[in-house]
């Protein structure tokens, strides 16, 4: 499996893991920055938001692209539809996550959620 494939299941698994598999991911600096009224959350408010979070039933992903920085950073650019588990509501967003390379493992960067009205 390349890169971009492997990243998209990583990013597919984090719509709806639990807060161990986000705590094994992110990175120490991890950044995500969401709609208002959730706005930017820090790696400790990342964990912490997770237990309360209503989660996703579906989740579809199109337009995917990698952009490769440099050998150990890249960004993942895709288009999301996705169904709320809870209400059934529909949310649709742009999304860029910033992947950096350690100890062998890719890791969260920074994520961001750009929501598109349709």
């Amino acid at each position: 499996m390349g890169t971009k494939e492997s990243l998209l299941e990583l990013e597919r698994q984090l719509w709806n893991a639990d807060e161990e598999f986000y705590r094994d991911t992110l990175s120490e600096d991890a950044v995500m920055v969401f709609p208002e009224p959730t706005g930017i959350l820090e790696r400790s408010a990342v964990l912490e938001a997770l237990g309360g979070a209503d989660r996703w039933r579906c989740i579809e992903f199109d337009d995917e692209r990698l952009v490769e920085v440099d050998d150990t950073v890249v960004q993942l650019v895709y288009r999301a539809v996705a169904e709320r588990s809870g209400d059934g509501s529909e949310y649709t967003a742009f999304i860029t996550t910033t992947y950096v390379q350690a100890d062998g493992s890719w890791r969260l960067s920074s994520h961001q959620q750009t929501p598109i009205d349709e």
